[in-house]
């Protein structure tokens, strides 16, 4: 090894790391205490998202510490307690109804009516019937 050959500080210049990489050990996160907390609370709460049951982890006392909900959703995925949400479907109209249905009442108001006194007033006139109506008032 080269730790016995040469001194730890000529290696690590060498190399362009600060010493206390060498002494560096990573610890892994105890993450099992939160994963029991929030198998817990997605068992008591199954409706529960990952902001939810961050939410109510901030309630507990911390198990393994503080967790965000970024956190909190990777580990539910983990567990496999995230699911895919349904499309929502919008619906506008509720046909279902036991009301009964009314007729169309604008049908013969469009043919009879608009028809007749649309073409008239785009020209500027009145209708046959507007006009004996003005000219009796009138007189």
């Amino acid at each position: 090894m080269l730790v016995t050959d040469y001194p730890l500080t000529a290696i690590c210049r060498v190399l362009g790391l600060p010493r206390s990489s060498w002494y560096y050990a990573p610890q892994a996160a105890a993450e099992t205490e939160l994963k029991a907390a929030i198998n817990q609370i997605a068992a008591q709460f199954p409706t529960y998202g990952s902001r939810r049951v961050m939410h109510q982890l901030r309630r507990m006392p911390a198990p393994g510490g503080p967790a965000g909900w970024r956190r909190v959703r990777c580990l539910m995925r983990e567990l496999g307690l995230v699911r895919r949400r349904k499309p929502t479907t919008r619906r506008t109209t509720n046909s279902e109804h036991h009301f009964p249905r009314f007729e169309n009442l604008l049908a013969g108001l469009i043919d009879d009516v608009y028809q007749t006194k649309r073409i008239h007033s785009a020209l500027g006139f009145l209708t046959p019937s507007e006009f004996a109506a003005r000219w009796a008032a009138a007189g």
